[in-house]
């Protein structure tokens, strides 16, 4: 929610996170609703005044590191989620100084209503890849050319009647045109 502009630091997220319980090496407490044996005790005939507090349990979610830095200390692994929490919040901060901005806030965050649709909708088309550069975009695009160039060119082979010709590594070939045989008695 930072980026967003909704909340000044992933700790005042209103919604689940996990970063303050990795900041502290804790477990996140929450209540897990058996919706499966709530349903079926309301399906069971004098039972519809089943409610969910009969169905709810408290459960805590046990975190472990990333595997990034699993060969950390657990004391080194939380200080580098407390540098990521601080780097994120003055990222934060920086941005909304630059536009001269708020973040909206916990609470305004819980006013929304969650299927209210915007009045408008930015209708700018996604990259036709994602990466994580747009040197690896371009590479990728590159491979992609070459093999659609591979593939046409070895299908056009196959519908000549060449039946034996190769097509690129991780494609299919169309399948053959079905030809009754006739016997001839």
């Amino acid at each position: 929610g930072c980026k967003e502009g909704l909340v000044d630091s992933p700790l005042n997220w209103p919604g689940l996170n996990s970063a303050e319980a990795q900041m502290n090496g804790e477990g996140i407490h929450g209540i897990w609703i058996n919706r499966t044996a709530l349903y079926r005790a309301r399906r069971k005939k004098n039972c519809h005044k089943a409610t969910e507090d009969d169905f709810a349990e408290e459960l805590t979610l046990n975190l472990v590191q990333l595997p990034c830095w699993a060969h950390l200390s657990p004391e080194e692994y939380q200080q580098r989620i407390r540098d990521l929490v601080e780097e994120i919040e003055q990222e934060t901060a920086a941005m909304h100084r630059n536009n001269g901005t708020r973040p909206r806030g916990a609470r305004a965050v819980l006013r929304q209503k969650p299927h209210h649709r915007p009045d408008h909708l930015d209708r700018t088309p996604g990259p036709r890849v994602h990466a994580a550069t747009k040197a690896a975009r371009e590479a990728f695009l590159e491979a992609y050319r070459i093999f659609v160039q591979a593939y046409r060119a070895a299908s056009a082979r196959f519908r000549g009647g060449e039946l034996t010709v190769e097509f690129p590594e991780g494609s299919f070939p169309p399948t053959r045109p079905f030809v009754e045989a006739l016997s001839h008695a």
